[in-house]
């Protein structure tokens, strides 16, 4: 029995960390609340809420909208291996970026590089560097 229980325990814990475990926590449509060099301030969380941004993930396909306007699409790949997590995301316009992430439930944190720049380490973003930081909450409300 304790065996058994400890399989199960251990198949869990490699589906979280598997890209197919992190990939299905990223389905569904997420609510930008935060963003750049400090996300939690009032000020971030007052433009998150202006932009009305949003991102919706099916499969590996992504689309981000701003106040209801699709404003970019592409593919996303996930490696949970690493520490941070990676990701790389193809746009359909041909530009490939570089990032980090990290689901916490409802909470999607994901910082970035502008293209053609090496993949951050941390999640921190400076103004002028060129590393983007957006903090994202699921919407319980859409699929």
């Amino acid at each position: 029995m304790k065996q058994s229980m400890l399989a199960v325990l251990v198949v869990g814990f490699l589906a979280a960390d598997s890209p197919e475990g992190d990939l299905k926590q990223f389905q569904g449509t997420w609510v930008l609340v935060g963003g750049g060099d400090s996300p939690d301030s009032a000020e971030s969380k007052e433009g998150a809420r202006k932009a009305d941004a949003r991102l919706v993930v099916e499969g590996e396909k992504f689309t981000t909208t701003s106040a209801e306007m699709v404003t970019y699409k592409g593919t996303i790949k996930l490696d949970p291996t690493k520490t941070p997590k990676e990701y790389d995301s193809t746009y359909t316009d041909g530009r490939h970026l570089k990032g980090i992430y990290e689901l916490d439930g409802d909470n999607l944190r994901l910082c970035f590089a502008a293209s053609g720049r090496d993949r951050p380490t941390a999640f921190k973003a400076k103004q002028g560097d060129q590393i983007y930081l957006l903090v994202y909450k699921r919407d319980t409300n859409k699929p």
